[in-house]
């Protein structure tokens, strides 16, 4: 079967009527398929595969771009595409997304133990600073949180 370039919609729509998981499955770097429409093809996919793509992703997507390390813009675009996923909280932790932004933050402006600081980011998984400015911006999204 051709598939013609950018028109992926019918081949995707039938691996996900088989396999409904893969939409949500992660990378090594905690990036979902939806991830990486967003970061690097989301301007060669057709509307209708991106939109396949984004409804068949659960709100537990938003919480794993955060843990992707990924840079604001691509994070903040998968958060306009499941705005509901920050009400989402990690299942290991209880930290809902802007918490989980906020904890890298705290080491340095609250002057934190490192090593107390240290357990808390390998158990939430983070390891790079995304800042209060992303905390803002996740509460600015969703100000009943």
């Amino acid at each position: 079967m051709y598939i013609s370039p950018g028109n992926i919609t019918r081949a995707l729509n039938g691996i996900i009527d088989k396999f409904p998981e893969v939409v949500s499955a992660c990378d090594y770097h905690n990036l979902t398929p939806l991830h990486h429409a967003i970061a690097s093809t989301k301007h060669n996919m057709d509307g209708a595969s991106f939109d396949l793509l984004q409804r068949g992703s659960s709100n537990y997507i938003v919480l794993s771009a955060i843990l992707s390390n990924s840079g604001w813009s691509d994070i903040l675009e998968v958060v306009k595409a499941k705005t509901d996923g920050l009400r989402v909280e990690d299942e290991e932790s209880g930290l809902m997304p802007f918490m989980m932004a906020a904890v890298e933050d705290n080491e340095d402006e609250n002057g934190f133990d490192e090593d107390e600081n240290e357990v808390i980011h390998e158990e939430v998984g983070i390891e790079s600073d995304l800042g209060l400015t992303m905390v803002h911006e996740l509460l600015c999204m969703k100000p009943t949180l």
